[in-house]
């Protein structure tokens, strides 16, 4: 995937929050820029948004989707009427040298979701540690598996 596509992704996954609307976004080799402002109705949340990415970023650290994060606010001239008057969007940027991993772990995030990271198999089982073989064969008696602490079923709980 290319860095203009990666930018496309971090934009639109900021945008699908409903608490920020993307005014431009720039890209570079393992980094992603994006600068917007927080919606009127959402200023309360937002930081709830902002602490979420944080929190990720530190939780990733050291891991293939590991990212960098730089989140504040950037202040400008801005010609309004005849007057030029200071003004402030939101600046987020995001570096990795796996970006892929990085804005799928973000967009995670983003959504609310739980902090995981996925193994890359599934396990169907595993023996366990410390356990005789024989522990689920059959008893001298025929019976299936029985009681740990019993010698050949002698002390089986089931029996009265």
């Amino acid at each position: 995937m290319s860095s203009a596509s990666h930018a496309e992704r971090f934009s639109t996954a900021l945008q699908r929050t409903e608490l920020f609307e993307v005014v431009r976004s720039t890209y570079a080799a393992n980094q992603i820029s994006v600068v917007g402002r927080v919606v009127e109705k959402g200023k309360q949340r937002w930081v709830e948004v902002v602490e979420r990415l944080e929190k990720a970023s530190e939780f990733y650290s050291g891991l293939p989707q590991e990212w960098k994060s730089h989140i504040c606010q950037r202040y400008f001239l801005k010609d309004i009427g005849e007057d030029r008057k200071i003004v402030f969007a939101w600046n987020i940027s995001i570096q990795s040298p796996n970006m892929d991993l990085a804005l799928e772990s973000i967009e995670r995030a983003l959504k609310g979701e739980s902090l995981t990271v996925r193994a890359p198999g599934e396990l169907d089982e595993m023996p366990m540690t410390g356990v005789f073989h024989e522990r689920n064969l059959p008893n001298e008696k025929g019976r299936g598996a029985y009681h740990i602490a019993s010698q050949g079923g002698s002390k089986d709980f089931r029996r009265k």
